[in-house]
């Protein structure tokens, strides 16, 4: 009998503790029914919102891929127009000192340099 009631002595010290973790556990539970209800509502929502943004992320991409080709574009015309100012800027008549160079198709000065034979 003694050592009963020495359990149940101790067993009292045990209760509060007990009673503020079942308290703390209905805490809990209300918490997760929040939050279950919360994350239902917000799952509408977010379908949504994932839907758009692949939209506009396709949108950004399409251009992009617009902006990019118009670069090249531009980049061409730019080669192309440096070509023919290239090809306009040729010397069509030879100035003193010049040769018809027959591979070029154009008038080049004749190197008079010979400092290499010395």
């Amino acid at each position: 009998a003694q050592s009963k009631r020495q359990m149940e002595q101790e067993a009292m010290r045990y209760l509060p503790w007990l009673e503020s973790a079942l308290a703390h556990d209905d805490e809990d539970i209300v918490f997760c029914t929040k939050m279950q209800d919360e994350l239902k509502r917000i799952r509408f929502v977010q379908s949504i919102a994932k839907k758009a943004r692949e939209e506009r992320m396709a949108k950004e991409a399409v251009a992009k891929a617009k902006q990019e080709q118009e670069r090249r574009k531009q980049q061409e015309i730019a080669e192309r127009e440096a070509a023919l100012q290239q090809a306009l800027t040729k010397q069509d008549e030879a100035q003193p000192g010049m040769v018809w160079n027959k591979a070029l198709q154009e008038y080049v000065y004749l190197n008079t340099n010979e400092d290499w034979r010395d």
